[in-house]
Formats: structure tokens, C-alpha cells, sequence
């Protein structure tokens, strides 16, 4: 079996760091490695990026400090976080919602960059089922940006990658032939409106709402993503 960022083999999980010595973390009851002899097989798709090399002595507390949320929402980001190093769902889906200047696109990205980094953190939304499809096949962390409305037909599809369910497609250039995907994969979605109305979506999501952040505690994106950079080994 091959594997996409995340994997599991004899009760262990491994997490692909996706840097160019194959280096993956070993992760057992009450311990990690970082090993480079790569007893699980992973496929890496173009577009993800390197994880940070972790070092030991660090915390998740550490984070705490780049996220617009409230503290007691931050124990839902923690749980959110976890639920994605599961190799095998089923997965939540994370809906961050809040007005123009709360950091909804920084709050993305920067959950991105610590779980599934990639080129293009930040995407919008697919136009139909086999964008999506494409997209999960992909990505580990289905990440969308700014969305103002969620079709039928994409509801339905969230909900089977977040609990299973096959995603059937059209092959390309075929009128009859069929692509099935059968994955699981955990999805962050923020808007300004509330876009989940289908109740079985919402069933399966975890709502965070962002305050407004006052100008003198803004920071440069700059200077923020350089003290990022500063702490993500740890």
C-alpha cells in the first residue's frame, strides 16, 4: 500500500516529511524518530513542500500565539491538528468564519504549513466533482479560501471525504467511462457568511468564529511568517 503524507504500518503512524532525503517520522506509543529507512511507501504529487524538520523539547502551545482564535476555541484547533496525523479517518471539517480582518487566510495557511504544506496553501473552490477529486487525490489537507456559497453537489462530496463514501467522476476526454475515488481527507473551509446549511455537513464540522483584530495588534505577514519560520521545528 502506498500512502500520501500520512501512513500506518504495524501500529506506528509515519509522516512524510517530503524533503529530498525521504526522511519520514516514526511516531509510536509515547515516542518519535525521525528515520530514513522508509518502511512505509508514499506518493508525492507535485506541489507539497517540505514539513520542518522536528526537534524535540517543543510544545503545540507554541502556535497558540499565531492564531486569531479564542481560548476556548484553541482546544478545538488542537483536536482539529491531531485528528489530521490520524492515518485513517474518518476526519472533521474545519469551517472558519469571520469578517473582513479577522485573519481567516492567515489562519489557513498557517495551519497548512504545519500539516500538509504546499505551494498553493490557500485554493478556491473546485467547479465541479472532478476538481475536487483531483484535488483529493493530491492533498492530504483540502484547504479552501474565502467561499461565499457551497453547491449541493460539493456538500454531498465533503462529507464523503470527511467520513468515506466514493467521489465518481467522468474520466477526461470519455463519455462513459468513470473514475472512483475512495479517500478520506480532513478540510479547512472559511467565508465571511455562514456556508454550511445542508445539516449533514454541519454534522460532520467543527465551527470556529475569528474576532476582528484591532489595528495596533496587527503584524507585519512578513515579520510573522520569519517568527514562524523561528519556532516550526519545534
Amino acid at each position: 500500500p502506498t500512502f500520501l503524507r500520512v501512513g500506518e504500518h504495524a501500529g506506528n503512524v509515519y509522516l512524510d516529511l517530503c524533503d529530498p532525503h525521504f526522511t519520514q517520522v516514526e511516531i509510536s506509543p509515547g515516542s518519535w524518530s525521525l528515520i530514513q529507512t522508509n518502511p512505509v511507501k508514499f506518493i508525492r504529487p507535485k506541489g507539497l513542500t517540505a514539513l520542518p524538520v522536528p526537534v524535540a523539547g517543543g510544545s503545540l502551545r507554541l502556535l497558540r500565539a499565531f492564531l486569531n482564535v479564542s481560548d476556548s476555541d484553541w482546544i478545538l484547533v488542537c483536536g482539529f491538528i491531531l485528528g489530521c496525523f490520524r492515518p485513517i479517518g474518518p476526519y472533521p471539517v474545519l469551517v472558519v468564519q469571520g469578517e473582513q480582518g479577522t485573519a481567516k487566510t492567515t489562519f489557513l495557511t498557517t495551519l497548512r504549513r504545519f500539516i500538509d504544506p504546499s505551494i498553493a496553501p490557500a485554493r478556491s473552490a473546485p467547479e465541479d466533482i472532478r476538481g475536487l477529486a483531483v484535488e483529493a487525490r493530491n492533498t492530504w489537507l483540502i484547504a479552501y479560501d474565502n467561499l461565499s456559497f457551497i453547491p449541493s453537489w460539493f456538500s454531498d462530496a465533503l462529507c464523503c471525504l470527511s467520513t468515506g463514501g466514493g467521489i465518481v467522476s467522468r474520466k477526461l476526454y470519455t463519455d462513459s467511462d468513470v473514475s472512483i475515488l475512495n479517500a478520506q481527507r480532513p478540510v479547512i473551509l472559511n467565508g465571511i457568511e455562514e456556508v454550511i446549511t445542508r445539516e449533514d455537513l454541519r454534522d460532520r464540522s467543527i465551527f470556529l468564529n475569528l474576532e476582528i483584530i484591532a489595528e495596533g495588534q496587527r503584524r507585519d505577514l512578513k515579520t510573522l511568517e520569519a517568527e514562524l519560520d523561528a519556532v516550526a521545528p519545534l
